[in-house]
């Protein structure tokens, strides 16, 4: 079973509510199963005894061991490693419909960063406040350590990935971090960030601002093949293409978001691309 790619605003709102996670089991490729993963990481486990089992049983399906799941003053998420302890894998929740991860994503302004450059100031205080508790268990960690997110996620899996420096880092839907002289911390690892088509979330905040994106992306076209680096030439006719196809074939039907640069940064649309691949 493969997802299909999905308009609706369930699934760029509530990207866990109801869903059937790794539908055919362990993906082929990293990509996939940290897509998954940061999409898991959304279940609000926090509030909800039945999500909690629904991401330890999802691991478990997917051949880990019980998580640790963590969750502070708006910053959750859960560090799960396989049964064999050859991966661990940090995976952080994007933004949630709610007030405090709204304020987060909107201090945009730059702040200097403990390891260099400087940062958007809401992500660097949305890690500060797991971190203490977050880098102990993460230098512990057995195997192969990557990490992960969406979004908000995405962000939050740089910024660490800068303070303790990973194997891997996989990042979806990513805004842009930090400037020039952060981006010279990420150097120490393999860095795969996914870029899905329209999903404007990739757009912010503005390169006016001094923010840059770490390294090339991997981008994800309206058909769900990927390309890296991309044409820009390339994404330009295919940007146009995505979204007048989408506004005849779903921006107008009751449930869908509006635009493609909104439904493309739906975690699921991430997923379903990266599920084809092996």
């Amino acid at each position: 079973m493969a997802y299909p790619y999905d308009p609706s605003r369930a699934a760029l709102l509530t990207p866990a509510r109801g869903s059937v996670f790794f539908p055919a089991g362990r993906p082929a490729t990293e990509a996939a199963l940290c897509a998954e993963l940061s999409r898991l990481a959304y279940a609000p486990f926090e509030r909800d005894p039945e999500a909690s089992r629904k991401v330890q049983d999802a691991l478990r399906r997917v051949g880990f061991a019980p998580g640790y799941l963590f969750s502070a003053e708006g910053t959750q998420g859960f560090l799960a490693t396989d049964a064999d302890r050859s991966v661990s894998v940090l995976a952080f929740r994007g933004t949630e419909v709610n007030p405090r991860d709204w304020a987060t994503d909107l201090r945009a302004w730059p702040c200097d960063w403990v390891e260099g450059g400087q940062v958007h100031e809401g992500f660097a205080a949305a890690l500060a406040v797991v971190w203490s508790d977050l880098a102990p268990r993460l230098a512990d960690a057995p195997g192969r350590r990557i990490y992960t997110g969406h979004s908000l996620g995405a962000a939050l899996a740089t910024l660490a990935a800068s303070r303790q420096p990973p194997h891997a880092l996989y990042t979806y839907g990513s805004p842009r971090v930090g400037d020039e002289a952060f981006l010279r911390t990420l150097s120490a690892f393999e860095s795969h960030r996914f870029t899905n088509c329209c999903d404007m979330i990739c757009r912010v905040p503005p390169e006016a601002f001094g923010y840059r994106h770490h390294g090339p992306a991997s981008y994800i076209d309206r058909e769900g093949a990927v390309h890296v680096p991309p044409a820009d030439a390339e994404v330009t006719r295919d940007h146009l293409r995505a979204r007048l196809a989408y506004w005849w074939r779903w921006a107008w039907r009751p449930g869908n978001v509006w635009t493609r640069d909104l439904a493309d940064h739906a975690p699921v649309n991430y997923f379903s691309a990266l599920s084809q691949l092996h």
